[in-house]
């Protein structure tokens, strides 16, 4: 039975390693586009979500659930 678990396992500890990387991801991009290049508040988590999104996608697709 312990076996059957495993599996579910690794899966579990990719995702979570996905998103916690993801959240740091956005936060240093954040704070890079604000604080230090000057843009806008608003226009800033248009330009990390543009790009947070297709990296945790790719990421998810080819390693968390291959």
């Amino acid at each position: 039975m312990l076996k059957k678990q495993v599996p579910l396992l690794l899966p579990l500890l990719r995702t979570y390693a996905t998103y916690t990387l993801s959240l740091v991801l956005t936060s240093v991009l954040l704070w890079l586009l604000v604080d230090w290049m000057g843009l806008s508040e608003w226009i800033s988590p248009i330009i990390v979500l543009m790009t947070t999104v297709p990296i945790n996608f790719v990421i998810n697709k080819f390693w968390t659930f291959k």
